[in-house]
C-alpha cells in the first residue's frame, strides 16, 4: 500500500467515526464511489474499532444518553477531602485543582504493586454531561498518543463505579512557568529558551495532528530541574478531514477556552487550527516578558471579550511598560514596573530597551488577527526565537540591509576581516552586469525582447552560483582556494555584505544568497544556511511567483538542509513542492524532476521505506535512460544509488548486479582510473563485506580504488576516506588489526586536519577508528575514540540525531565486550529510543538496535525481554527487507541461541536455519 493510498483509507476511517451508524454505510459507499477495495480497507478499521475493548474503553458509551451523574465524594466521607477513597488501584489524597472539564487530584497508587504518585483526573457532572464525557474520552485518545518528554504522559485509566471516566498521569511537581520564571529572577534570555523548548512541544503535538487550544502558565509546568511539562489536553481538537468537510464548529458559548489566551477564531467560534495556538503561545511570550497580559478582561461580558479580542490592536511589550510605570490590573491591584524588572534580573529602562526590536517584532507577529498573517506553525515562531537568541535576523522584523548588517556583525564579532579581492570583484562584476541588463530592458518596449533580457539576467545569475561554488569549493575542503576557517568567513562576510546592497535586483540576490547558504551548509553552519536559502526562497516567490522552477531549486536547497539535520518530514514537505513545481512546469520526463527524486529516494531509508527509495530510483533511471539514452554517467550514478536502495533492503545479489553494471559502464564511457570507478569499486567491495565475503577479492577492489584516487586527487585527500575504512575493516576481519588501527589513524588524520577536530566528519572517522581498536581488543582505547565522537556529534547535531544514536550503538559493543553489559542496555535503549523518535518506530534501523539489545538482555539472563525485542524486530524488518537480509538472519541467530540457552532445542533448530548458521550443539 502506498503512502497516498494509507492516507486515502485514515480520512475515510476519521470521518467514518462521525458518521451516524445509521447513514454510515450509504454515506461510505458514497465516498469510495466504485472502489471496493478501498471500502473494505475502511470498513475492517471500523469493525476493529468497535470490537477494541481496552481499560480505556469500558463502561460508557459516547452515544449513551446523558443521565445526571452522582456526586464524586460519597455523603460518608469523614473528611469530605476525598481521604480514603480509592479510585481503581489509586487512593485519593488531595484535591490540586477544579476547572470546566473535573477535578484533579493526587492519588497514588494502592493495590501493593509498586509506590507512585500521580495526577488523577476525574469528570464533573454539569449540564453539558454528554458532551464533556465525549471531550474527556477524547483527552484520554489524545495523551495516549503522545509520547514526548515535555509532556505529561498518560499512565492508565478507567471508570469510577458511578460510570465516572478518569484518567491517571504523570504527577509534574512544578510551578507554573510564569511563576517559575518569576520566582527565579529568569532575564530575557533565559525566559525566551524556556519558551523556545514550549514551542517546540506545541509543534510536536501539531505534527500529530493535536490542537491543545487551552495554553496558558496553570497548564504549563516547570519542574525543579527547570523541566516545562505541557498538561491538559481536556479542550483540545484532534485535526483530520472531518475538520474541513464541513464539520459544524462547537456552539458559541460552549467552546472550552480561557478567554485572556484565546484567539479571535475561538471567542468567536469559528473553526480552529494550529494558528490558534501559536496566537495563545504568543500572549504567553507577551506575559513572560513584561509581566502582564496583551488584554485586561477582568470580568468582561461575552459580547466586550469579543470586541476586545478580535478588534482591538494590542500594544508591543515595551510599550506597555513605557506607558506608564503603574498600571491597574483585572483585580485592581498595582503592576509594579519596578517589581516585574527586578523579577526579569534587570531594570524598567534596561528592560524596555531589551524588548524593543525583535522581541516585540516575534510577539506582534503572533498576535496577529487573521491566523494566515501570524506564524505559519509554531516551530516557525520557535525558530525566530531561536534566530535572535543567535543574533541572526527574524522573520518578524521587517528591517533593512542595516538590521541584517547589525545582525551580522553581532555574530562574528572580534574576527578580522580579511582581504577576499577576486570574491568582492566577481560580485561587483555580476551586480554591474545585472544592472546594465536591467537598464537595458527598461529601454525596450517589445515583450520579447524584455523576456530575452530577464532570461539573459538569470543566465548571468547562474554563472555567479557556479564560479562562487568553484571559489569556496564548499564540497570538498580539500580543494578550496581559501584552506584556512579564517579566510572562508571573511569572504563568506564580503559576499554577505555585497548580497545586502543587492536589494534593488531581487533575482540576483536571491542567487547569491542562496550560494552563500549552501557553502555554510557544507562547513556545517545550519542556522545560517536555513535562513539565507529561505530568504532566498522568499525573494523568487515575490519576484517570478510560486510556481517558477527556481523557486523549486531553493525547496531542494532546504529539503537538503532538513535532511541534514534530520528532519526527515520537513525535508519531503520541501522536496515534494519543489516536485509538483517541476513538474507542472517541465513534464515528468525531465533531468530536474529526475534529480528530485533522486533526492525523495536518499531520504526515503532515513524515513524507515527501503522499498520506496527503490521505487524512486527506478523511477529516476528510466526518466534519464529516456533522455540520455542507453549510456552515459547519470545513467551509471543512477545505477549505482538504486543498488544502495537494493542493499539496504537486503536484495544483495539484484545491488551486485547493478554496481557492476554501473562500474562497466564508468570504465567505458570514463576510462579505468577515473575516480567514479573507484567509487564503484569501493561500493561493490562494501557490499561483499557486507554478504560475508570477507576475501581478497574485496581487500583488492579497495586496494585498486584507492589507486585510483591517489593518482587523481593526490595524496592527502579527504576522498581517500571511504576507501581507507572500507580497506581497514576488511584487515580487521581478517585478523591483521595493527594494519587496520594504523590505516583508521592516518584516516583520522587527514579529517581532522581538513575539517577540524569538531566536524561531523572527524567524528565519523573516530567511530571507525574505536571499531578497528574493539576488534583488536584495545577496548579503553575504543571507548575513547566513541566518547570523542559522541561528544562532537551531539554538539553538532544536537542530543536526538540519528548519528548520536549510531554512536551509542558502538560504544554498547565496546561495553558489551568489557562485560558491562547493563551500560551496554543502556546505550542501546536510548538509541532505539532517538531512532523512534526521529525516523519512526518502525524503521529498521531501530529494529537493529533492539536486536542487539535483545542480546545483551540474553547476557543478563533476562530471556523473557530479549524474546520480546527479537519479536518486535523481526516485525518491523519483515514490512521493508527481504528475508534472508543479513539483519533478518541476526535476529533468527539470536533467537536460536536464546531458546538453546533456554532449552528449547525444536525452536533453536528452527531459527538457526532461518539464520543459515551450523548447528554446533
Amino acid at each position: 500500500m502506498n503512502e497516498d493510498r494509507r492516507r486515502l483509507i485514515e480520512e475515510l476511517f476519521e470521518q467514518a467515526l462521525e458518521w451516524p451508524e445509521a447513514d454510515r454505510t450509504a454515506r461510505l459507499s458514497a465516498a469510495c464511489g466504485g472502489d471496493v477495495g478501498l471500502r473494505r480497507e475502511v470498513e475492517g478499521l471500523l469493525q476493529a474499532h468497535e470490537r477494541a475493548s481496552g481499560i480505556l474503553d469500558r463502561g460508557t458509551s459516547a452515544s449513551a444518553p446523558a443521565t445526571p451523574l452522582s456526586p464524586l465524594l460519597p455523603s460518608s466521607s469523614a473528611s469530605g477531602d476525598g481521604s480514603g477513597i480509592r479510585i481503581g488501584a489509586y487512593a485519593l489524597l488531595r484535591e490540586l485543582g477544579h476547572g470546566g472539564m473535573g477535578a484533579v487530584w493526587l492519588a497514588e497508587r494502592a493495590d501493593g504493586q509498586f509506590h507512585r504518585r500521580v495526577a488523577l483526573k476525574i469528570i464533573r457532572s454539569g449540564p453539558y454531561s454528554l458532551d464533556m464525557h465525549r471531550r474527556f474520552l477524547a483527552e484520554r485518545q489524545i495523551l495516549a498518543t503522545l509520547d514526548h518528554p515535555n509532556i505529561a504522559r498518560l499512565l492508565d485509566g478507567g471508570f469510577t463505579e458511578e460510570g465516572r471516566p478518569y484518567l491517571v498521569m504523570e504527577y509534574v511537581e512544578g510551578l507554573p512557568i510564569d511563576v517559575h520564571c518569576d520566582r527565579h529572577r529568569l532575564g530575557i534570555d533565559a525566559r525566551l529558551r524556556l519558551f523556545h523548548t514550549v514551542a517546540m512541544t506545541v509543534q510536536h503535538a501539531h505534527r500529530n495532528l493535536i490542537v491543545h487550544r487551552d495554553l496558558k502558565p496553570s497548564n504549563i509546568l516547570v519542574t525543579a530541574d527547570g523541566t516545562p511539562k505541557l498538561l491538559d489536553f481536556g479542550v483540545a481538537k484532534i485535526l483530520g478531514p472531518g475538520a474541513a468537510l464541513g464539520a459544524p464548529p462547537t456552539a458559541t458559548g460552549r467552546v472550552p477556552m480561557t478567554p485572556e489566551y484565546a484567539s479571535p477564531e475561538q471567542v468567536r467560534g469559528d473553526p480552529i487550527t494550529t494558528a490558534s495556538d501559536v496566537y495563545s503561545l504568543g500572549v504567553l511570550l507577551y506575559e513572560l516578558l513584561c509581566g502582564c497580559r496583551p488584554y485586561d478582561l477582568g470580568s468582561a461580558s461575552p459580547a466586550r471579550v469579543v470586541a476586545t479580542v478580535c478588534d482591538t490592536d494590542p500594544e508591543r511589550p515595551s510599550r506597555r511598560l513605557l506607558r506608564a510605570e503603574w498600571e491597574m490590573s483585572e483585580d485592581g491591584a498595582a503592576i509594579d514596573v519596578e517589581a516585574v524588572a527586578a523579577a526579569r534580573s534587570t531594570t524598567p529602562d534596561r528592560l524596555v530597551h531589551r524588548l524593543e526590536g525583535d522581541p516585540d517584532a516575534i510577539v506582534m507577529a503572533a498576535l496577529r488577527k487573521e491566523p494566515t498573517s501570524r506564524y505559519a506553525s509554531a516551530e516557525a515562531l520557535a525558530q525566530d526565537v531561536a534566530n535572535h537568541l543567535d543574533a541572526l535576523p527574524v522573520r518578524a522584523h521587517r528591517g533593512g540591509s542595516a538590521y541584517r548588517a547589525r545582525k551580522f556583525l553581532r555574530r562574528h564579532r572580534g574576527e578580522a576581516l580579511a582581504a577576499a579581492g577576486v570574491a568582492l570583484s566577481l560580485l561587483l562584476g555580476a551586480g554591474a552586469a545585472t544592472w546594465q541588463a536591467l537598464a537595458a530592458s527598461r529601454e525596450r518596449d517589445h515583450a520579447e525582447e524584455q523576456r530575452q533580457v530577464a532570461e539573459a539576467e538569470r543566465d548571468r545569475a547562474r554563472e555567479v552560483t557556479s564560479v562562487l561554488v568553484d571559489l569556496f569549493a564548499a564540497s570538498d575542503p580539500q580543494e578550496a582556494a581559501l584552506q584556512d576557517t579564517a579566510a572562508a568567513r571573511a569572504l563568506l562576510r564580503l559576499g554577505m555584505t555585497r548580497a545586502e546592497a543587492l536589494e534593488d535586483q531581487p533575482l540576483l540576490q536571491a542567487t547569491l544568497l542562496d550560494v552563500l547558504g549552501t557553502v555554510h551548509a557544507n562547513l556545517g553552519h545550519w542556522d545560517d544556511a536555513e535562513s539565507l536559502i529561505a530568504r532566498g526562497l522568499r525573494l523568487r516567490r515575490e519576484t517570478l511567483g510560486e510556481s517558477d522552477p527556481e523557486v523549486a531549486r531553493s525547496l531542494v536547497h532546504l529539503g537538503t538542509i532538513a535532511r541534514r539535520r534530520g528532519r526527515y518530514d520537513q525535508a519531503e514537505r520541501f522536496y515534494r513542492d519543489a516536485l509538483a513545481i517541476q513538474t507542472a512546469a517541465f513534464g515528468e520526463k525531465n533531468l530536474e524532476v529526475a534529480q528530485t527524486l533522486y533526492h525523495l529516494g536518499f531520504l526515503a531509508p532515513y524515513q524507515g521505506h527501503p522499498r520506496h527509495a527503490i521505487e524512486l530510483y527506478r523511477q529516476v533511471l528510466e526518466i534519464r535512460r529516456e533522455l540520455l539514452g542507453p549510456e552515459h554517467p547519470l545513467i551509471a550514478q543512477a545505477l549505482m544509488d538504486e543498488s544502495a536502495a537494493l542493499r539496504r533492503a537486503g536484495e544483495l545479489e539484484t545491488a551486485e548486479n547493478r554496481i557492476r553494471e554501473a562500474l562497466a559502464m564508468r570504465e567505458r564511457l570514463l576510462g579505468p582510473d577515473d575516480p567514479d570507478v573507484a567509487e564503484s569499486l569501493l561500493h561493490l567491495g562494501d557490499l561483499l563485506r557486507e554478504r560475508g565475503d570477507v576475501n581478497d577479492e574485496a581487500e583488492g577492489m579497495f586496494r585498486r580504488a584507492l589507486g585510483i584516487q591517489r593518482r587523481a586527487l593526490g595524496d592527502p585527500h579527504p576522498a581517500l576516506a571511504h576507501g581507507m575504512t572500507s580497506l581497514a575493516l576488511v584487515l580487521s576481519e581478517k585478523g591483521r588489526h595493527e594494519e587496520a588501527v594504523a590505516l583508521m589513524r592516518q584516516t583520522l588524520a587527514y579529517r581532522r586536519s581538513t575539517y577540524g577536530p569538531s566536524s561531523p566528519a572527524t567524528a565519523e572517522a573516530l567511530r571507525s577508528l574505536g571499531v578497528a581498536l574493539r576488534l583488536q581488543g584495545r577496548l579503553d582505547e575504543a571507548e575513547a575514540a566513541h566518547l570523542e565522537a559522541l561528544g562532537i556529534w551531539r554538539a553538532s547535531m544536537g542530543e536526538r540525531h540519528p548519528s548520536v544514536a549510531g554512536e551509542l550503538r558502538s560504544l554498547a559493543a565496546v561495553y558489551a565486550a568489557e562485560r558491562r553489559y547493563e551500560e551496554a542496555g543502556t546505550s542501546l535503549a536510548t538509541a532505539a529510543a532517538i531512532i523512534r523518535e526521529v525516523q519512526g518506530e518502525r524503521h529498521p534501523l531501530r529494529a537493529i538496535m533492539i536486536t542487539e539489545l535483545a542480546g545483551v538482555r540474553v547476557l543478563q539472563g533476562k530471556y523473557d525481554e530479549a524474546e520480546a525485542l527479537y519479536s518486535e524486530a523481526l516485525e518491523i524488518l519483515d514490512l521493508e527487507v527481504a528475508p534472508e537480509h543479513p539483519d533478518v538472519r541476526a535476529v533468527h541467530a539470536g533467537l536460536a541461541d536464546l531458546y538453546t540457552r533456554t532449552n528449547r532445542p525444536q525452536e533453536a533448530r528452527h531459527h538457526r536455519a532461518l539464520a543459515e548458521v551450523p548447528d554446533t550443539t
